[in-house]
């Protein structure tokens, strides 16, 4: 239901796409999966490779290009790197994603900066602490959820709730196994990675560089401002991140379409 996400269906719209638009498990507006106690994750490919597994089924014939912006910009890297040798059986032709959160193991000082605590982690901690609870009534026995519900960092709720349900060792050991930067020269499909140095939430010195990247078809565009998913450069019409994101993903069909 977000903005961002419908600004990105309408630019893809526009490049003459059909657009699939997926909700992670617990989040949008349809029912919340509350009787399961898995939802998602900063690496959790499990929904998205249902989903492109789906729509290669309905229509086989098409080809797919993944987009995601931030949690979701992850997944779609760490999914195409971790299934590099597959994806061109469900006719996946290539990607963007922005606002990634690179290195989340060694960006754990810059999220916790009292600006970026205050102004965009609060918030987002009340949400996942409400998701939690309504676990409870489902798996009352469990987890300590009196423990979790006194969290004050998302550290602490990534260590003490979906460390324990997805079976890692810790906070640490999640974030170091998340991180999609890993993978990236795995990625055998043109790919559009567009992150701002001054993102509050993801530390510039664990941005990929060429090395991570390799000779894979991965193309690292870093802005001086965006902040996380802003980039403001309009108050009216498709913002910079959709148009960038739909261009590529057009220039990269027309070059399949052309035989480059």
């Amino acid at each position: 239901r977000g903005l961002l996400s419908k600004r990105i269906a309408q630019a893809m719209s526009e490049q003459g796409f059909h657009v699939c638009a997926m909700n992670y498990r617990g989040c949008g507006a349809s029912e919340k999966n509350t009787a399961s106690l898995r939802d998602y994750h900063l690496g959790f490919t499990d929904d998205l490779d249902l989903v492109v597994r789906f729509v290669h089924q309905l229509s086989p014939q098409s080809e797919i290009y993944l987009a995601g912006f931030s949690l979701g910009g992850n997944i779609v890297l760490k999914y195409l790197g971790e299934n590099a040798g597959r994806v061109h059986e469900w006719n996946v032709k290539g990607a963007s994603a922005v606002c990634v959160p690179f290195d989340p193991y060694n960006g754990q000082a810059k999220v916790h900066r009292t600006f970026t605590q205050n102004v965009y982690m609060a918030r987002f901690l009340k949400s996942l602490k409400l998701k939690a609870l309504e676990k409870r009534d489902y798996f009352p026995d469990l987890l300590e959820y009196d423990k979790i519900m006194s969290v004050r960092t998302v550290a602490e709720f990534d260590h003490n709730f979906v460390a324990p349900i997805f079976g890692f060792k810790g906070k640490d050991d999640y974030y170091q196994q998340a991180d999609s930067k890993k993978v990236l020269a795995r990625i055998e499909v043109p790919t559009l990675v567009i992150n701002a140095l001054d993102d509050p939430l993801v530390e510039e010195t664990g941005l990929p560089n060429a090395s991570d990247v390799g000779k894979a078809p991965v193309l690292l565009k870093y802005t001086k401002h965006g902040g996380h998913c802003g980039f403001i450069d309009q108050l009216f019409g498709i913002p910079y991140l959709p148009r960038e994101m739909a261009r590529f993903i057009a220039h990269a069909h027309s070059a399949i379409v052309s035989g480059n």
